[in-house]
């Protein structure tokens, strides 16, 4: 029921922006602000409070490279697929890109928690495949599928542009310090900001 709870949670979420849109509350160029607020503060500090203090184990990694491998495979299956259906080039690549990706992140976290109550491995497995195996491989493969099938021409540098938002370095960082005593005013503040990353988003 826990899981049933988190998803009809977070779709009652849905209707009461689409309300507030409705209602004139939201307009249309909140969209930046609110992405602004998810991206640069909700979501690295939900990472920090899903990452910190947790151990971090062999089982991570597997986890991480089993989800690489098998989006490699579906999108494989994809190309298939629109080969079969004797798809045009750029739909192909469309289709390679939405069978490989999900909603990792803004629905993955809330359900996972929801479907293992007070699982650190869980919650920190669920951290690490969304930025290393969804996040990393969306911008690296996922990059040069999308240019390579759209026939544009494929820039290294775009594979950089991930970088400029926080979250995925500070995964790395928060790795590389997840042992160190932070302050309990300093924890409890970023919990008070990871708790607005689902509704904003």
């Amino acid at each position: 029921m826990g899981i049933l709870t988190t998803v009809t949670s977070i779709f009652l979420l849905l209707v009461c922006g689409y309300g507030a849109k409705r209602a004139g509350v939201l307009k249309a160029g909140n969209v930046t602000v609110v992405n602004a607020l998810v991206i640069y503060l909700a979501m690295p500090a939900s990472i920090f409070v899903f990452v910190h203090g947790m151990p971090i184990s062999s089982a991570v990694a597997k986890a991480t490279g089993t989800y690489f491998a098998a989006s490699i495979v579906v999108m494989g299956m994809a190309y298939l697929v629109a080969c079969a259906l004797r798809l045009d080039r750029r739909t192909t690549g469309g289709l390679m890109l939405a069978s490989m990706f999900g909603n990792t992140a803004f629905l993955g976290y809330p359900v996972i928690n929801a479907a293992f109550p007070g699982r650190h491995d869980a919650t920190l497995s669920m951290v690490i495949v969304d930025q290393f195996g969804m996040l990393f491989t969306l911008n690296t493969v996922g990059v040069f599928v999308a240019s390579s099938f759209a026939g544009a021409g494929f820039q290294r540098s775009s594979l950089l542009e991930f970088l400029k938002t926080p979250s995925f370095p500070i995964t790395v960082l928060e790795i590389a310090l997840h042992s160190v005593h932070i302050q309990a005013l300093v924890t409890g503040t970023l919990t008070h900001l990871a708790a607005m990353t689902t509704p904003l988003a």
